[in-house]
Protein backbone atom coordinates (compact mmCIF):
# COMPACT_ATOMS: atom_id res chain seq x y z
CA UNK A 1 0.00 0.00 0.00
CA UNK A 2 1.43 3.37 -0.93
CA UNK A 3 1.58 6.32 1.40
CA UNK A 4 -1.06 8.11 -0.68
CA UNK A 5 -3.57 5.22 -0.49
CA UNK A 6 -2.92 4.84 3.26
CA UNK A 7 -3.74 8.52 3.82
CA UNK A 8 -6.86 8.24 1.67
CA UNK A 9 -8.07 5.17 3.57
CA UNK A 10 -7.48 6.93 6.91
CA UNK A 11 -9.38 10.01 5.73
CA UNK A 12 -12.34 7.97 4.47
CA UNK A 13 -12.37 5.97 7.71
CA UNK A 14 -12.37 9.17 9.76
CA UNK A 15 -15.24 10.63 7.74
CA UNK A 16 -17.28 7.44 8.11
CA UNK A 17 -16.65 7.27 11.84
CA UNK A 18 -17.60 10.92 12.26
CA UNK A 19 -20.78 10.43 10.24
CA UNK A 20 -21.82 7.40 12.28
CA UNK A 21 -21.13 9.26 15.52
CA UNK A 22 -23.24 12.24 14.45
CA UNK A 23 -26.04 10.01 13.18
CA UNK A 24 -26.10 8.12 16.46
CA UNK A 25 -26.31 11.31 18.49
CA UNK A 26 -28.92 13.06 16.42
CA UNK A 27 -30.83 10.30 14.67
CA UNK A 28 -34.02 11.07 16.58
CA UNK A 29 -33.60 14.75 15.78
CA UNK A 30 -33.64 13.91 12.08
CA UNK A 31 -36.96 12.08 12.43
CA UNK A 32 -38.76 14.25 14.99
CA UNK A 33 -38.82 17.91 15.92
CA UNK A 34 -39.52 19.07 19.49
CA UNK A 35 -40.53 22.64 20.37
CA UNK A 36 -41.70 24.59 23.44
CA UNK A 37 -43.19 28.08 23.63
CA UNK A 38 -44.39 30.23 26.52
CA UNK A 39 -47.55 31.37 24.75
CA UNK A 40 -49.51 31.22 21.50
CA UNK A 41 -47.99 34.42 20.14
CA UNK A 42 -44.45 33.05 20.49
CA UNK A 43 -45.52 29.80 18.83
CA UNK A 44 -47.18 31.55 15.90
CA UNK A 45 -44.20 33.86 15.36
CA UNK A 46 -41.73 30.97 15.31
CA UNK A 47 -40.53 29.15 12.20
CA UNK A 48 -42.96 26.35 13.12
CA UNK A 49 -45.96 28.67 13.55
CA UNK A 50 -47.60 27.31 10.41
CA UNK A 51 -48.07 23.98 12.24
CA UNK A 52 -50.20 25.44 15.07
CA UNK A 53 -53.86 24.62 14.38
CA UNK A 54 -56.66 27.17 14.74
CA UNK A 55 -58.17 25.15 17.58
CA UNK A 56 -55.52 26.55 19.97
CA UNK A 57 -57.17 29.41 21.92
CA UNK A 58 -55.65 32.89 22.26
CA UNK A 59 -54.90 32.40 25.97
CA UNK A 60 -52.85 29.20 25.42
CA UNK A 61 -49.69 28.96 27.53
CA UNK A 62 -46.84 26.46 27.85
CA UNK A 63 -47.24 25.03 24.35
CA UNK A 64 -45.29 21.88 23.55
CA UNK A 65 -45.11 20.21 20.17
CA UNK A 66 -43.44 17.20 18.62
CA UNK A 67 -43.73 16.47 14.92
CA UNK A 68 -42.58 13.89 12.43
CA UNK A 69 -40.06 15.54 10.13
CA UNK A 70 -40.59 13.25 7.14
CA UNK A 71 -44.29 12.46 7.28
CA UNK A 72 -47.56 13.59 8.82
CA UNK A 73 -47.76 13.45 12.56
CA UNK A 74 -47.89 16.10 15.22
CA UNK A 75 -48.66 16.17 18.95
CA UNK A 76 -49.46 19.39 20.74
CA UNK A 77 -50.24 20.30 24.33
CA UNK A 78 -51.08 23.59 26.04
CA UNK A 79 -52.67 25.07 29.13
CA UNK A 80 -55.72 27.31 28.74
CA UNK A 81 -58.42 28.74 31.00
CA UNK A 82 -60.60 29.33 27.92
CA UNK A 83 -60.18 25.82 26.51
CA UNK A 84 -60.82 24.77 22.94
CA UNK A 85 -63.66 26.89 21.58
CA UNK A 86 -63.10 26.61 17.80
CA UNK A 87 -66.49 26.44 16.12
CA UNK A 88 -65.44 23.55 13.89
CA UNK A 89 -64.76 21.24 16.86
CA UNK A 90 -67.41 18.75 17.96
CA UNK A 91 -67.64 16.48 20.99
CA UNK A 92 -67.22 12.91 19.79
CA UNK A 93 -65.54 9.59 20.51
CA UNK A 94 -61.80 9.75 19.84
CA UNK A 95 -59.21 7.08 19.25
CA UNK A 96 -55.81 8.26 20.44
CA UNK A 97 -53.55 6.46 17.97
CA UNK A 98 -50.51 8.73 18.10
CA UNK A 99 -47.12 7.09 18.57
CA UNK A 100 -44.79 10.06 18.35
CA UNK A 101 -42.09 10.13 21.04
CA UNK A 102 -42.70 12.69 23.78
CA UNK A 103 -42.18 12.51 27.51
CA UNK A 104 -45.22 14.70 28.21
CA UNK A 105 -48.00 12.83 26.37
CA UNK A 106 -50.25 11.06 28.94
CA UNK A 107 -50.06 7.27 29.16
CA UNK A 108 -53.80 7.02 29.77
CA UNK A 109 -56.14 8.86 27.40
CA UNK A 110 -59.94 9.24 27.28
CA UNK A 111 -62.27 7.73 24.69
CA UNK A 112 -64.29 10.98 24.40
CA UNK A 113 -62.98 14.35 23.35
CA UNK A 114 -63.15 16.82 20.49
CA UNK A 115 -62.86 16.19 16.77
CA UNK A 116 -61.66 19.31 14.95
CA UNK A 117 -61.23 18.41 11.28
CA UNK A 118 -58.27 16.02 11.12
CA UNK A 119 -57.29 17.00 14.67
CA UNK A 120 -58.54 15.20 17.76
CA UNK A 121 -58.16 16.65 21.25
CA UNK A 122 -58.90 16.09 24.91
CA UNK A 123 -58.36 17.79 28.26
CA UNK A 124 -56.64 16.11 31.19
CA UNK A 125 -55.70 17.75 34.50
CA UNK A 126 -55.97 21.27 33.09
CA UNK A 127 -53.84 20.57 30.02
CA UNK A 128 -55.18 20.16 26.50
CA UNK A 129 -53.69 17.57 24.17
CA UNK A 130 -54.25 17.42 20.43
CA UNK A 131 -52.83 15.40 17.59
CA UNK A 132 -53.01 15.34 13.83
CA UNK A 133 -54.87 12.13 12.98
CA UNK A 134 -53.23 11.93 9.56
CA UNK A 135 -50.32 10.34 11.47
CA UNK A 136 -52.43 7.18 11.89
CA UNK A 137 -53.41 6.84 8.23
Amino acid sequence: MTRHSTLRAAAVGGILLGSLTLAGCSGTGLLYGHWNWDDLEAAQESDEGFRIPQLVPDDALDLRMVSAQRDYGLQLSFASAEGITADYCERAPIDVATELPSDWWPESTPSEGLVCGWWEAFEQDGTYYAWDTREAE
